[in-house]
């Protein structure tokens, strides 16, 4: 077994999740987590920078910087939190945070956070930069994360072989792992829509426990209007990002209450999820990761969508594995994976997934060991 860690700054941009793992080809076991939250004028630079336009470059590279030294603060101390050395630990796998990601038609995907800063203070290999490869071959460059998911369920002792794991990030994600085929894609918005609605009407980074759209009722225009964006009508494979899904493409809002947008932003979230689920992962229990299983009242009605289906759907902590699963770590652990896989020369896409013409050796190594 050899130790490797995870860094993932998601869509959010919240903080950056950590996770110190354990990884051979046939397991991978969780040391620990650690979460470092952004101060909150980087958040809230960080979620400007994803809906403007244009970017300067001096605000692209003071970002990039930020992004990096916060990684190399968290990396130091989920160390620090397990008693563990830096010499211990084989690479870091840095996802950084993404900027913009626009596959198609021009086909490019990036992400900042200087791997080499990253590298260098820590004294610890860094593998960043894993989209490019894929979509130099022709794919998206995300989803990425379906490949860990399918190693989960075939190495980690999970109760069942087939399943649906979901991940609600600011962007939402579903990996359908079958017996007989495995398909990953994104279905569209996470907490993105939510949370730039709660900072624009309360100036909130989120809806805690979704007590804002708790409050509200579903407006039934809106819901249908947006439904109908384009994005949800395309086939797998397929992936997005703020560019798509931000709140100045959904028209006016208006003449409405804040809670009844609220609602009506989780309503959306929820069954943008669950047509995916109905459509292409009829039949499978669906387990939910990611930021968005905080949110009780998405989680509700995940449940609820769920059960008119006919399907169990549960946090990923009831996934019965061997190694206990922490929900907000999943994507943290997958990057430590996507790590290992680059030091072992390994295939870390999956092109069911990403649409690649062929499995890609993913990510670039930034040295941080002499020797």
């Amino acid at each position: 077994m050899s130790l490797f860690i995870g860094l993932m700054s998601g869509t959010s941009g919240d903080g950056i999740d950590a996770s110190l793992c354990e990884i051979n080809e046939q397991s991978i076991s969780p040391i620990g987590h650690w979460h470092l939250a952004y101060p909150a004028d980087l958040q809230q630079e960080l979620k400007h920078a994803a809906i403007q336009p244009e970017l300067a470059v001096s605000q692209i590279m003071k970002l990039d910087q930020a992004i990096a030294q916060h990684s190399v603060t968290s990396i130091q101390q989920l160390l620090q939190r397990y008693n563990v050395q830096a010499d211990q630990v084989t690479a870091i796998g840095s996802h950084g945070h993404t900027l913009r990601h626009q596959p198609q038609p021009s086909g490019y995907s990036w992400q900042i956070g200087d791997a080499a800063v990253i590298a260098n203070a820590t004294g610890i290999d860094c593998v960043s930069d894993f989209r490019r490869a894929d979509i130099a071959v022709g794919g998206e460059g995300a989803p990425l994360v379906p490949a860990f998911h399918r190693f989960l369920l075939e190495t980690g002792g999970a109760v069942k072989a087939e399943a649906a794991l979901v991940n609600i990030g600011g962007i939402a994600n579903v990996s359908i792992i079958k017996q007989d085929h495995v398909l990953g894609f994104d279905t569209g918005p996470g907490n993105a829509l939510i949370d730039e609605w709660l900072y624009q009407c309360r100036g909130q980074a989120y809806d805690k426990d979704g007590q804002l759209a708790a409050a509200g009722q579903v407006q039934q225009d809106l819901l249908q209007q947006w439904v109908a964006h384009p994005y949800l009508q395309q086939t797998p494979p397929k992936s997005t990002g703020r560019e798509l899904f931000r709140l100045d493409q959904f028209g006016s809002l208006t003449g409405y209450r804040d809670e009844d947008i609220a609602a009506t932003l989780t309503r959306y979230t929820a069954l943008t999820i669950d047509q995916s689920l109905e459509k292409f992962a009829k039949g499978l229990a669906v387990y939910i990761c990611g930021g968005g299983v905080r949110n009780s009242v998405l989680l509700q009605q995940l449940l609820n969508l769920g059960q008119q289906r006919g399907v169990t759907v549960a946090s990923i902590a009831d996934l019965n594995q061997r190694e206990p699963l922490d929900p907000d770590y999943i994507e943290s652990m997958a990057f430590a994976w996507l790590a290992w896989c680059r030091v072992h020369h390994r295939p870390g896409n999956l092109v069911a997934a990403t649409g690649a013409r062929r499995p890609a050796v993913l990510g670039a190594i930034y040295a941080g060991k002499s020797g």
